[in-house]
Formats: structure tokens, C-alpha cells, sequence
């Protein structure tokens, strides 16, 4: 990276930084152009290099997230998907741990309260698409649809006490194993028509 594009990274590290400490402190429709370009300290024309609006700025850190969200479930399915067939989730702990030191402050934002509601159902989006990939399950079986949208609520529920409170992943996983994991890895397998899946 020359110094040209690393002053460019800069500046717009500087508007994201910007935009989420506001974020932080009030909805996104009280947030303007000028009172991110005023508080960074750059002109607005500055501003729309970078971003469109506002609302982009949201967008490239959700997309950002679920980039490397993407990343994780592709390489848990990948070289780990028996742990989740089996349901142990505890064994998930280095990988969801360092998921949530890279990230865990702005997904509690964004699932919260005041967070953004779409961003919840991309989460659930992304995960659904490498599970059916991987169990090879049509995305027209309403039955599975629903299912899944049931249980991955309950554990997304989850995640965000344990990225908002002091709970210990342990606990988190021992009841998403207990509760969760037989609604959906159990009742998914019905469905499925790998049958790699099948025999396991």
C-alpha cells in the first residue's frame, strides 16, 4: 500500500470510527453528513467519495461483519461440521471467542434495541445458506424454513446475552446444546439429501 492509499484507508477509518460513535448514542435517522464530516474533521465532498450517505456507512461496517461471518461458517462447515452435528457447541469456544473479539461490540449494537433489524435476519441469512448448501436441503421446503428460522432465533438470542453480559460461553453453548441443538441439527438431517449427511 502506497502512501497515497494508505491515507485514503486512513480517512475513511476516520468516517466509520465517526459515524458508529454517533451511532452509539442515537438512531441513524438523527444522524447527518455534516455532523460526521464536522466531528472527522474532513469536508463533506470527502464524505461522498467514500459513502453515498449515511446509511452506507452502516452498510459497509454490517457488510464488513458479515464478510468475515461468512468466513467463519465456511470453514466450521468446512473441516468442523461434526462438532455441530454432534452439538458441541462448547468446542466452538477459540473460534467464537475471537469472532466476538473482532466484532462483539458492534454486534451487540446492531442486535440490540437500537440496532439495525435487518441486520439480524442477514446474520440468519448467511448461516441458512451454508447449512442448506452443505445438507444439500431445497430452499422450498417451508417445513425446514421454518425451522430453522425458529432455532437460529434462539440462538442468536443467545449470542447476544453472551456479547452483552457476563456470561461464560460455556454456559451460552451448554444450553444451545441442550435445547437448541435438537430442534435444528437433528431435525435438519430429516431433510437433508447428502448422503454423506445421511450415513452420519
Amino acid at each position: 500500500m502506497n502512501k497515497q492509499e494508505e491515507k485514503a484507508a486512513q480517512t475513511k477509518a476516520a468516517l466509520v470510527n465517526t459515524f458508529w460513535e454517533l451511532y452509539l448514542l442515537k438512531p441513524i435517522e438523527k444522524i447527518s453528513v455534516k455532523e460526521i464530516t464536522d466531528a472527522a474533521g474532513v469536508y463533506r465532498s470527502t464524505l461522498y467519495y467514500y459513502f453515498p450517505d449515511v446509511y452506507a456507512i452502516l452498510e459497509y461496517i454490517e457488510e464488513t461483519i458479515l464478510l468475515d461471518w461468512e468466513q467463519l461458517i465456511s470453514d466450521i462447515f468446512s473441516d468442523h461440521k461434526d462438532i455441530l452435528l454432534r452439538g458441541a457447541f462448547v468446542e466452538l469456544a477459540p473460534w467464537a471467542s475471537d469472532f466476538k473479539d473482532r466484532h462483539g461490540s458492534q454486534i451487540a449494537v446492531l442486535l440490540g434495541p437500537n440496532g439495525d433489524p435487518s441486520f439480524q435476519q442477514k446474520i440468519k441469512d448467511t448461516l441458512r445458506k451454508k447449512m442448506f448448501a452443505v445438507l444439500k436441503i431445497p430452499d422450498s421446503s417451508l417445513d425446514a424454513l421454518l425451522t430453522y428460522e425458529a432455532c437460529i432465533s434462539g440462538i442468536l438470542a443467545l449470542g447476544l446475552k453472551w456479547y452483552t453480559e457476563n456470561i461464560p460461553f460455556e454456559t451460552i453453548a451448554s444450553v444451545a446444546q441442550r435445547i437448541i441443538h435438537p430442534d435444528l441439527f437433528k431435525t435438519m438431517l430429516g431433510y437433508s439429501s447428502n448422503p454423506i449427511i445421511k450415513r452420519l
